[in-house]
């Protein structure tokens, strides 16, 4: 068992960089993933490596610099979205 097992971790600037790699270090700890990134790209290829790794994982496209973007998304959904690339 992992220290994260049946949690969720928000990372923002999961589509590469640290974001990525605390993305990585979350999901081997157990936690379902959820990133957040502006890169699509990016973000897509950290799901993919998470899966590959039997990992849990998702993206969201979003822009934390702008609250406006943001504010209305919760963990709650986006505990919901987990296994899914939403938009």
């Amino acid at each position: 068992m992992g220290s994260l097992d049946g949690r969720v971790a928000l990372v923002t600037g999961g589509g590469a960089g640290i974001g990525r790699a605390s993305a990585q270090l979350f999901a081997r700890e157990g936690a379902q993933v959820v990133g957040a990134d502006i890169d699509d790209a990016g973000g897509a290829g950290t799901v993919a490596l998470i899966e590959a790794a039997h990992g849990e994982a998702s993206f969201v496209h979003a822009d934390v610099s702008r609250p406006t973007r943001w504010r209305a998304w919760s963990v709650t959904r986006s505990s919901a979205s987990v296994g899914s690339t939403a938009r």
